[in-house]
């Protein structure tokens, strides 16, 4: 004869009586709280790791065009204008850009316009929600540069005004733009 393990227990009272007893409310109620503390806790972690995902995602960017803008800034500041082409090695890293670095024809037209205006954006980076995807920008102002985040939104205005300053299109700015 098998027999299967009950959630209740049997016992036999003070007088010999079986006696089937169930788990206690207060039981059941700490088990309530345990499970909800671990499926909360389980929802907070995977927060904080797409979070950390969406930090490396931006930090890599960020870090590639801060190497275009320090080789950049570098070629300026020896040659008093702005390089025609980034070297291969950078160019490879903005395996296709959200903004392309400019043409020569472009540079000539840009070179005279004191900014600000992006060079070089790298390609998008999906972001988990609720952030935006965006880009990281080498953005040219004054005779300085600096490398910034920017949302899709802002880099698509950012285009435009650029395409602007060639003549290309009207020009549009983002309403966060500096």
């Amino acid at each position: 004869m098998t027999t299967t393990k009950m959630a209740h227990r049997t016992e036999h009272d003070i007088h010999g009586d079986l006696v089937v007893r169930r788990p206690s409310a207060s039981k059941r109620l700490r088990l309530r709280g345990l499970a909800l503390l671990l499926i909360v806790s389980a929802m907070l972690f995977v927060a904080v790791v797409c979070w950390q995902r969406d930090l490396v995602h931006v930090k890599r960017a960020t870090d590639t065009a801060d190497l275009a803008r320090t080789w950049i800034a570098q070629f300026y500041e020896a040659k008093d204008y702005l390089p025609f082409a980034l070297p291969d090695k950078l160019a490879r890293q903005f395996i296709s850009p959200e903004i392309p670095y400019p043409s020569r024809d472009e540079i000539y037209t840009l070179t005279g316009i004191p900014g600000p205006y992006v060079l070089i954006a790298t390609a998008r980076q999906g972001l988990l929600p609720p952030r935006e995807a965006g880009s990281a920008a080498v953005i040219f102002d004054h005779g300085e540069f600096r490398t910034e985040w920017m949302s899709s939104t802002r880099v698509t205005a950012e285009q435009r005004h650029r395409d602007a300053l060639l003549g290309r299109t009207a020009v549009v700015r983002s309403p966060d733009a500096p």
